[in-house]
């Protein structure tokens, strides 16, 4: 009796380990739920912050058909929603960034400040403004991502010689990070009034008063996405 009661906690053992397998994968359970918990915390407040602003009764028609003469409609259509729908957009951006680095490179620490990404875009932005500002007439992105191309160029240069172990790409792009900041803050200490608009683009910005950031970046990050899918 005692070993058909084992045997038969040891099924219901291997029974649950498979169902939980079945439902989460290989991810962490605890990262799955506290994942979970951040979500929800954001939407009560997203929703308790939306509450004060304007009665449940009238979101539907603020967010498609707001009502001019309502200044709350107004507000929160072209104000509230907007950054809303940016600071969603730019958090789905920075995870399929830095999941699309950790996947190429097989890197768990691999990350766009990790692997100089961000430094090298942020130099690049400044070298742009101060010795060639007609190149951000063809839009601030693609300066920033020539950066971006030079500063992985020169972390897998630096790291070619090891095979591109997780160690030495992560070393390789602390240096490259560390020098292009370096560079950038000199830059900034010596021409702040050229380059102060920086300080937005580094930090990031919600003043959106319409809806054409979100225009902007809904395709460009969803075709993103779809391709990076398929491959």
């Amino acid at each position: 009796m005692a070993d058909d009661a084992a045997a038969l906690a040891e099924d219901s053992r291997l029974a649950g380990r498979r169902w939980s397998r079945r439902i989460f994968g290989n991810q962490p359970v605890a990262a799955i739920l506290l994942c979970a918990m951040l979500s929800a915390a954001a939407v009560a407040a997203t929703v308790s912050n939306l509450t004060v602003q304007l009665p449940a009764a009238l979101w539907l028609q603020s967010l498609t058909a707001p009502d001019i003469d309502d200044m709350r409609q107004v507000l929160v259509h072209y104000a509230f929603l907007p950054r809303l729908a940016v600071s969603l957009l730019c958090g789905a951006a920075l995870g399929l960034a830095g999941t699309v680095l950790q996947q190429v490179l097989r890197n768990p620490l691999a990350s766009p400040e990790t692997v100089g990404v961000s430094a090298g875009a942020y130099l690049a932005l400044a070298l742009a403004t101060l010795l060639a500002p007609s190149l951000l007439a063809y839009g601030r992105e693609w300066v920033a991502l020539a950066g971006a191309f030079v500063a992985i160029s020169a972390v897998f240069a630096l790291s070619w010689h090891k095979g591109l172990s997780p160690l030495s790409v992560v070393l390789a792009g602390l240096v490259v990070s560390l020098y292009a900041g370096a560079v950038g803050a000199a830059l900034i200490v010596l021409r702040h009034e050229w380059l102060t608009s920086l300080f937005i683009w580094g930090a990031g910005s919600l003043g959106q008063q319409d809806w054409t950031t979100t225009l902007w970046l809904l395709p460009r990050i969803g075709a993103a996405a779809l391709v990076i899918g398929l491959m």
